[in-house]
């Protein structure tokens, strides 16, 4: 055989030696590599398939090598042989360029809103859905069905113009069915939306231009100020009411929350979210004394108001009734947060939403029917009690519950941190004599008992708070 066989990369390859007289004037190598295309796997009958492929490469090459020789033949109509019978491949073929495709019609703002519907809706209420529905069809109803790249903050400013004179119940009168927005507003119209709804249908429309990337369209917008009507004034707990929800407080191992929270707020006059985001390792045994440490430094997700961290000494009772050891049962459980049940929300990365929608929901309406009493009268109620004591001076009420002096800085300045003994003193000062705790210590047993009976258990190393179900003979 003139040429040989080679294996290379797992395939045959055919290789000849190109003559010499034919070097360099019409091949750019000294021989010819070619795959066959065939896998090398040892077995008779792929070589004897790449042994015929090579035979059709010889006949080839010599047919070539002699053209080459041929002198009737100008030397451009050799190379040409050459290319065309050994390296078929290096000849480029000039492919017709293809037209263009149809660029995708452009997004109008009712594709924008119905996108924005379909990614968030699973996690709505049926009333948030048709808040949203009705805030993009208004929307649509006065700026049209531009694309968002063709709206200006002109047109926002007139939308929100326009919404200050539509009439309430715009889909519900008979009398404006049928009519376009602009013939009914033709008519003057002398109810018209609320501030609040104007403001709602805004937002609306906001977050949806805002996640397009349009929201700079509302930089320039005036939106209306949220007003609160005289019930969403917050007011204390009374002690009567006070005594009613410690009496309503009870253990349940999947909502251990339900328990502690409201107690820690009673003894502490934290906010709901700066106790719901607690890690475990922040109820701790402390240098002098059992503390609380409120904080946001190790997590982007939870935040304090004001930025007020602080280390505050454990309220005594809330020790006797074991939430010292139950932050120690969770930490070894494997947990960082101390209520390990409740998850940080999308919006805001809020801990204490569930907390607040059990208390404000179902809760707190079994003891009070005023609407102007939630969980941050735990906050007030604490507060007010320490401005009634003469000998609490005003400085370590703010360390207490986080506020910042913004109105004296003299005194946030020059003023030390109070010491825990202090601070453990004015603590017991608030609420502590002032009830009865029969019904939480014995409430306090179940999570004893609980505690046992996982200790007993040897194929358990640590007990799994809030994930297991209270033992029936606990019920």
């Amino acid at each position: 055989m003139k040429g040989c066989l080679r294996n290379r990369y797992g395939n045959y390859y055919y290789r000849r030696r190109v003559p010499a007289d034919l070097y360099p004037e019409f091949f750019s190598s000294k021989e010819i590599s070619k795959s066959l295309h065939i896998a090398f796997d040892g077995t008779a009958s792929k070589r004897r398939e790449a042994q015929s492929a090579a035979k059709d490469w010889d006949l080839k090459s010599d047919k070539v090598f002699y053209f080459c020789r041929l002198t009737s033949m100008s030397k451009e109509e050799k190379q040409n042989i050459v290319r065309k019978e050994i390296f078929p491949e290096q000849i480029v073929k000039v492919e017709p360029t293809p037209a263009p495709a149809p660029l995708p019609p452009k997004k109008r703002i009712k594709d924008l809103f119905d996108a924005y519907i379909r990614r968030h809706q699973k996690t709505w209420r049926d009333g948030s859905k048709a808040d949203a529905v009705y805030a993009f069809w208004l929307a649509e109803q006065i700026l049209g069905n531009p694309t968002p790249d063709k709206l200006t903050s002109d047109d926002i400013d007139y939308y929100m113009e326009v919404m200050w004179r539509v009439p309430t119940n715009l889909t519900k009168i008979p009398a404006y069915q049928g009519k376009s927005l602009k013939e009914i507003l033709a008519t003057n119209p002398t109810k018209t939306l609320s501030p609040r709804t104007v403001r709602k249908n805004a937002v609306w429309v906001k977050a949806a231009l805002m996640e397009a990337k349009f929201g700079h369209l509302f930089d320039t917008a005036v939106f209306p100020k949220k007003k609160q009507g005289p019930d969403k004034d917050r007011i204390p707990f009374s002690d009567e009411d006070v005594q009613k929800i410690i009496d309503s407080l009870f253990w349940e191992p999947k909502y251990p929350f339900r328990f502690w929270v409201p107690l820690i707020a009673i003894m502490h006059g934290l906010r709901a979210n700066e106790i719901c985001q607690l890690h475990a390792d922040e109820i701790f045994d402390g240098e002098d004394c059992p503390c609380i440490r409120i904080t946001f430094e190790t997590d982007s997700k939870r935040n304090v108001k004001g930025g007020i961290v602080r280390v505050l000494p454990l309220h005594p009772l809330l020790v006797e009734f074991g939430l010292l050891k139950y932050a120690k049962r969770v930490k070894a459980g494997g947990h960082i947060q101390l209520f390990p049940t409740l998850k940080a929300r999308k919006s805001k990365e809020s801990y204490s939403h569930d907390l607040t929608n059990w208390f404000s929901r179902g809760f707190i309406r079994k003891i009070t029917e005023d609407k102007q009493k939630v969980f941050h009268s735990f906050r007030h109620g604490f507060v007010s009690n320490l401005n009634n004591k003469t000998d609490v001076k005003e400085h370590i009420i703010s360390h207490l519950v986080g506020h910042s002096n913004e109105k004296n800085m003299t005194r946030d300045i020059y003023t030390e941190v109070p010491s825990s003994d202090i601070l453990r003193e004015a603590l017991m000062k608030v609420y502590s004599n002032k009830f009865n705790w029969s019904h939480i210590q014995s409430e306090v047993l179940k999570i004893d008992l609980l505690n046992e009976i996982d200790e007993d258990d040897q194929e358990k190393d640590t007990w799994d708070v809030g994930l297991l179900d209270l033992p029936t003979k606990l019920l």
